[in-house]
């Protein structure tokens, strides 16, 4: 139920669960497999989850990126 919030810039921007939960890992029954996982860095990659779920525009000559929610 619900979304997966990311706050960036005071806005937030939404990941639905349905997109987040994966196929079952064979064997382990109640575990699945996730678009989100874990890291020793103190930052999050964005990937193809987020980008499926949020408009999101490059300008490489600004060195800037926008978000914008798909919702």
């Amino acid at each position: 139920p619900g979304d997966l919030t990311f706050t960036i810039g005071g806005m937030d921007f939404g990941v639905p669960m349905k997109n987040l939960v994966r196929e079952p890992v064979k064997g382990l029954d109640g575990w699945c497999f996730s678009g989100v996982t874990s890291g020793a860095s103190d930052f999050i990659t964005l990937g193809l989850v987020f980008l499926h779920s949020n408009y999101v525009a490059f300008d490489r000559g600004n060195a800037r990126v926008g978000i914008a929610p798909a919702i």
